[in-house]
């Protein structure tokens, strides 16, 4: 009887075919539950680290992709044709989905270049243009800054698109390839809803933030226990979930949006309280080295954004926004990452996905150098 309950709650909660990939899920949600119970000031320093992580970033990007996905769904629009029969706009409409925060319009770009439906040029655009989750970090702490980054990487992601096209360089032979992942529709659960409740007062708490609202001490503790509430649930809720990308087109709008949002949070609670613990031990200061060799900052910048996924790039931006690394390095960061798109790309075509990486590291140095040529050196 015990074996049978216990057969029935892993299908129920879809975990038996995924526990040992989602069991490092489980250990980031164990970790987070007993760092809140510990006594001390380590202790309310990740505490703190994590109410910034969820309404600095968690709570814009659940509102931002629950939007996109939504209109997305409403138009029920196969743009991937469209694209195939308008040649002449594949590249700057590839550079528009990539420059869109998060890589679910690198992944749709992807996916419609296995399909043999969009060229070598787009691909390179979109991987070019992209800077992935850690787009969300910057737009939502520096919107000015974001929108320059935004451009200068869109600038040179139509540029490179069109000279891979126009000179015809290499591109291996696609792959077809039905979806980037293929798993049976799932249905929101109580879970989902409660976490998207959570996110209305969190939202309006991040909003009252940016525009440097000081709550009461009674609001401040609300607003505390919100966040720290709905990161545990979101947790809960990605340890229960079977999906093994974020970007999955088989879910509704606020699956999609949830799953999304909860792997970006994984890693964006993962750079904060880094940053929080080297910050307070270690006396973390990168400028030091930023100023001793700021040559090679735009390299680095480089070389972090080759890095697959999105949690390095999350952590340059975490060192970008408290003074630590220049703007060169972050542009070099954001032209040459491909954030989680790479990882999806790699499993369509490989080769595409790393011919596509290289050719985008040239607009990474030339833009990266450039600024630091001409603005800070």
């Amino acid at each position: 009887m015990l074996r049978q309950g216990v057969k029935q709650f892993s299908q129920l909660t879809q975990l038996a075919p995924f526990w040992p990939t989602r069991s490092w899920r489980l250990l980031l949600l164990v970790a987070l539950t007993f760092s809140l119970l510990l006594p001390g000031p380590l202790a309310e320093l990740i505490r703190q680290s994590l109410v910034d992580a969820y309404l600095g970033v968690s709570v814009f990007v659940l509102a931002t992709l629950l939007l996109f996905y939504t209109i997305e769904q409403g138009l029920k629009v196969d743009l991937a044709d469209l694209l195939r029969q308008n040649p002449l706009w594949q590249v700057p409409v590839a550079t528009l989905l990539g420059v869109l925060p998060g890589c679910g319009g690198a992944v749709m770009v992807a996916t419609a270049y296995s399909a043999g439906k969009i060229s070598m040029g787009a691909l390179v655009a979109t991987l070019t243009a992209t800077m992935g989750d850690a787009a969300f970090l910057l737009l939502f702490n520096q919107p000015v800054t974001a929108l320059k980054v935004f451009a200068l990487a869109a600038a040179a992601a139509i540029i490179s698109g069109y000279l891979v096209d126009t000179l015809n360089l290499y591109a291996p032979a696609r792959t077809r390839h039905s979806d980037v992942q293929v798993i049976a529709p799932r249905k929101a659960t109580p879970f989902n809803y409660l976490y998207l409740l959570l996110g209305i007062p969190g939202l309006c708490f991040a909003i009252a933030g940016l525009l440097q609202w000081q709550p009461s001490v009674l609001l401040a503790q609300i607003q505390d226990s919100i966040a720290l509430t709905a990161l545990l649930l979101g947790m809960v809720i990605w340890c229960l979930s079977p999906a093994t990308i974020h970007y999955n087109n088989k879910q509704s709008a606020l699956l999609k949006a949830q799953d999304e949002t909860l792997f970006v949070s994984s890693w964006v609670i993962g750079a904060f309280v880094l940053y929080a613990i080297l910050d307070h031990f270690g006396g973390l200061n990168l400028a030091a080295v930023t100023d001793a060799g700021a040559v090679w900052m735009p390299m680095l910048g480089l070389l972090v954004g080759l890095l697959p996924g999105c949690g390095p790039q999350i952590l340059l931006t975490t060192l970008y926004l408290h003074g630590q690394v220049p703007f060169s390095a972050l542009l070099a960061n954001a032209i040459g990452n491909d954030g989680d798109a790479l990882f999806p790309t790699l499993a369509i075509n490989g080769k595409a996905a790393l011919w596509a990486t290289l050719y985008s590291a040239v607009p990474a140095l030339l833009f990266g150098y450039g600024w630091y040529w001409l603005v800070e050196a």
